[in-house]
């Protein structure tokens, strides 16, 4: 995420255990896509260099494509908590298990709070062509909540789920 302009301040810095809410809410100053930059900012600390974060986040922006289905941040705070949870043993079923079920209780968290998890009914817009993208782009604060909420789930990943510490 280095494509600021010469005259743009880079993110805050971050002592290692601190939060990371700051960057979170800088980047999302700068319009970057909220689930691209969650897996950026906390990816690293489980071993995935922001570059790979960007481009495993890369086609799930705005629902998958902008066809408004599930929206890219609770993606990536989903993929965030599989990295700290989730076991490298393709075997280990248990850790599968309590990982899915880790999962919905998220997804079933962010339902009970925004009222769903689908990206075009929490952006109150259809993005599914570049017609209707290019429309909802020139609207005001049609994004505003998207930006909003990633500072949201960046705070609740860091106290609810310990996303700080591997």
């Amino acid at each position: 995420m280095s494509n600021t302009s010469p005259s743009t301040p880079g993110p805050p810095p971050v002592a290692p255990g601190a939060s990371r809410v700051p960057q979170v809410e800088w980047y999302s100053q700068q319009h970057i896509s909220p689930g691209r930059i969650l897996l950026t900012v906390y990816g690293n600390i489980y071993g995935v260099p922001p570059e790979t974060a960007l481009r495993l986040m890369g086609g799930l922006s705005g629902g998958i494509g902008h066809t408004g289905e599930v929206c890219g941040t609770v993606t990536a705070a989903v993929m965030l908590l599989s990295l700290k949870h989730e076991s490298a043993d393709i075997f280990d079923r248990d850790a599968h298990t309590r990982m899915v079920a880790l999962a919905k209780q998220f997804t079933d968290e962010f339902k009970a709070k925004y009222g769903t998890v689908v990206c075009r009914e929490l952006i109150k817009c259809d993005i599914s062509t570049p017609e209707l993208y290019a429309i909802s782009r020139e609207k005001e604060g049609t994004f505003d909540g998207c930006f909003k909420g990633a500072k949201a789930i960046a705070e609740l990943l860091e106290t609810k789920y310990d996303i700080l510490n591997r």
